[in-house]
């Protein structure tokens, strides 16, 4: 994988699945995606599941608790295997070429 993107997410039932589709969209298609669930009470962890259940680069990561977004953090970074790692929030939407753009640039300069 040549890039894991992270999305902790905690009640984000509303907007998850933008954010979510916004990743699969991409132009740039070598990376993995993190959807960690803190401990939400709607129906987010549906959304997660469903979406893992489409495609193999999406992977759920949930132990039912409440542990805050820094801690979802430091554990996706943990499991990543991407050469890069980027984070969203779950109201966050892309722009299509977004890891195209990033990649390319962090390629240029190392």
């Amino acid at each position: 994988m040549f890039v894991t993107i992270a999305i902790p997410v905690y009640n984000g039932e509303s907007y998850l699945r933008d954010a979510i589709q916004s990743v699969v969209n991409q132009t740039f298609q070598d990376w993995e995606l993190y959807l960690v669930n803190d401990g939400s009470t709607d129906g987010s962890l549906a959304i997660m599941q469903e979406y893992a259940l489409r495609d193999i680069r999406i992977k759920v990561i949930d132990d039912g608790q409440n542990k805050g977004l820094v801690t979802r953090l430091n554990q996706s970074i943990e499991i990543a295997v991407g050469k890069y790692y980027a984070r969203m929030d779950a109201d966050d939407i892309n722009d299509f070429n977004r890891f195209e753009k990033e990649v390319e640039y962090l390629e240029k300069i190392t």
